[in-house]
């Protein structure tokens, strides 16, 4: 019954959103292929379970913004904030994202990208950065993933967008 709703729905987003981490897969599926029909207001509701507690749901909503391609792409900067999420799943799901991104997007985003790449802790999350960053044209990965000189520290946002760290 969820995923016959369509645009029409869209008021109901965040109620359809919020099954997406339901325990029963074939929810979370319906879900999913609703707030997919959704368009831009299924994905405001998805962005909002970025900071959900539960890191399976967190997940879930990367997942589902991947999914809804362009107007998920509009939140690659909510996106972004869970690279620094403490579960690794999140991590690696948001490091997906961006695989297959945008040059743009992925550039705006490379820096951090590259530190996902060579320095978290898991070699899922690592390999999926550094397919990530496969994107970026020659010139910018040139530039952006060249080591930095000796003695100097790159430049680290503390938090994306202003929306603070889990």
């Amino acid at each position: 019954a969820l995923a016959a709703t369509g645009p029409p729905a869209a008021a109901h987003a965040e109620i359809v959103a919020a099954r997406l981490g339901d325990r029963d897969a074939s929810v979370r599926c319906a879900a999913l292929d609703a707030v997919l029909k959704m368009g831009k207001e299924g994905a405001k509701s998805v962005v909002a379970l970025l900071t959900h507690h539960d890191p399976e749901v967190r997940a879930q909503a990367v997942r589902s913004l991947k999914s809804m391609g362009v107007d998920g792409e509009e939140h690659a900067e909510a996106v972004a904030q869970r690279f620094h999420d403490e579960s690794w799943t999140v991590r690696r799901h948001a490091a997906q994202f961006f695989v297959g991104a945008g040059p743009k997007t992925i550039e705006v985003y490379g820096r951090e990208l590259k530190r996902l790449r060579d320095e978290d802790p898991d070699e899922h999350v690592r390999s999926k950065a550094a397919e990530a960053l496969e994107g970026l044209s020659a010139e910018v990965a040139a530039e952006l993933l060249a080591p930095s000189p000796p003695g100097t520290a790159e430049p680290r946002p503390l938090s994306v967008g202003g929306v603070p760290d889990l």
